[in-house]
């Protein structure tokens, strides 16, 4: 996305999963995620996550994660989340509840 370096984006990346967590208000990662760039805030929330795992578990390990979770179109739920566990091992809520904890 061309947005991605823009300094605005990157602040409204931080900020609106704070807001939303001091509102008690910031939905799960399965909710966000289920409807990816449905919307701006969906868009800031997802990116938000992905760019914590990039920054706490390797670009590395994400190209791969993106690489073998884009060949699971169509799989059932256990077979969606295999790769989390297999790639980082950690299912997606373990690495939400980190990336929760670590919005301040």
């Amino acid at each position: 996305a061309a947005h991605a370096d823009d300094p605005r984006w990157d602040q409204r990346r931080e900020e609106l999963p704070r807001k939303r967590l001091r509102q008690d208000d910031l939905p799960s990662l399965q909710k966000i995620l289920a409807e990816p760039g449905s919307d701006a805030e969906s868009f800031a929330l997802s990116g938000s996550f992905v760019r914590w795992v990039i920054r706490t578990r390797g670009r590395e390990n994400f190209r791969r994660l993106w690489a073998d979770y884009n060949v699971l179109t169509g799989t059932d739920a256990a077979g969606l989340r295999r790769p989390w566990v297999e790639i980082y091992g950690a299912t997606l809520e373990d690495l939400e509840a980190a990336w929760r904890s670590s919005i301040k």
